[in-house]
């Protein structure tokens, strides 16, 4: 009877009904217990996953503090942005990482901005010639 006692306890603890049939409450236990070993032999490869997405998620608000700070220069309040970034979902930050990048870009579209200092009458800039002669081998 002791031995029925303990199971019976042990059952109880672990949440099966007291009423329910100590068999069938045992195998539900054990199907259990397969179904959660087979589950703990994923957990090192579910971890290098998260770990990969913390990089992911570093590298993402990383990108969108560069991109606000580009974007707005001195007023940008990175501290700030990093508070909210961190806590924002993907699509959020890419999606602020995007607006900022347009931002940016209008106020520093890409190619030359400046001009040698020989500009001609019609401010184009001046261009030297290579001589053919230095292409030949």
């Amino acid at each position: 009877m002791k031995l029925f006692n303990a199971i019976r306890g042990l059952l109880s603890k672990a949440g099966y009904a007291e009423t329910q049939d100590m068999t069938e409450a045992i195998m539900a236990m054990t199907n259990e217990i397969v179904e959660l070993r087979g589950k703990n032999v994923e957990i090192p490869a579910l971890k290098l996953k998260a770990a990969d997405g913390e990089t992911y998620r570093k590298h993402l608000v990383e990108d969108a503090i560069k991109a606000g700070v580009r974007a707005h220069g001195d007023k940008f309040d990175k501290a700030e942005y990093q508070k909210v970034l961190e806590v924002a979902s993907l699509d959020t930050i890419k999606r602020m990482t995007a607006d900022w990048t347009d931002v940016g870009d209008k106020l520093f579209p890409g190619g030359r901005s400046t001009t040698d200092g020989n500009e001609g009458e019609e401010g184009q800039t001046s261009s030297r010639r290579v001589p053919v002669g230095v292409y030949a081998s």
